[in-house]
C-alpha cells in the first residue's frame, strides 16, 4: 500500500510540475485512483471465477442439505404422525372397551336390581291382595256381628220396654203401697 501511496505522490508532484493547480491535480488523482480500483485484472478474474464456483458448490451443497433436511423433517413428522394416531387408536379402543364393560356390568345390575323390585312388588301386591281379602272377611264378619248385636239390642229394647211397661203397674202399686 505504501508503494501505491508512493507513486500516487509522484503523479501529484509530476501534474503540479506540469502546470496543474494543486486542488486540479488531486482532483485527477482521485479520478484515476478510484476508477483503476474499478478495473480488474485477468488474475483477479481468474480468481473470481474460482470463488464464483466456490460459491455455486457451497450453495449446491446447501440446497442439498436443505433438502436432505426436509425429507428427514418431513420423514419424522410422518412417524410422528403415525405414533401419535396409534396411541390415540389405543387409546380410544380401551376407553370404548372400558365403556362397554361398564355399561354391560350396569345393565346387568339395572336388570337384577328390576326384577327384585318387580318381584317384591308383586309380593306386596299379593300381600295387599290376601290382606284385603282377609279385611274384607273381617269387616263381613263384623257386619255379620254388628248385626247381630242390634238385633240383640233390638231384643234387649224390645225386652226392656216390655218389662218397664210390666212394671209400671206393679211399681205404681208398690209406690202407692209404701206411701200410704
Amino acid at each position: 500500500m505504501q508503494t501505491a501511496a508512493v507513486q500516487w505522490n509522484e503523479v501529484r508532484r509530476s501534474l503540479k510540475e506540469v502546470g496543474f493547480e494543486p486542488n486540479q491535480a488531486e482532483a485527477l488523482v482521485d479520478m484515476v485512483r478510484k476508477r483503476e480500483q474499478r478495473l480488474a485484472t485477468k488474475d483477479d478474474m481468474a480468481v473470481l471465477k474460482v470463488d464464483v464456483s466456490t460459491l455455486d458448490a457451497l450453495r449446491q451443497e446447501v440446497r442439498d442439505r436443505h433438502e436432505s433436511l426436509r425429507q428427514e423433517l418431513h420423514a419424522r413428522i410422518d412417524a410422528l404422525d403415525s405414533s401419535v394416531n396409534a396411541r390415540i387408536d389405543a387409546l380410544d379402543s380401551s376407553v370404548n372397551a372400558r365403556i362397554d364393560a361398564l355399561d354391560s356390568k350396569l345393565s346387568g345390575r339395572m336388570e337384577t336390581l328390576s326384577s327384585t323390585l318387580n318381584g317384591r312388588m308383586d309380593a306386596l301386591e299379593s300381600g295387599q291382595s290376601g290382606l284385603e281379602s282377609g279385611l274384607s272377611g273381617r269387616m263381613d264378619g263384623l257386619a255379620g256381628r254388628m248385626d247381630g248385636l242390634a238385633g240383640q239390642l233390638t231384643m234387649i229394647k224390645w225386652f226392656l220396654g216390655a218389662m218397664l211397661a210390666m212394671m209400671t203397674p206393679a211399681a205404681a202399686a208398690l209406690v202407692r203401697l209404701a206411701f200410704l
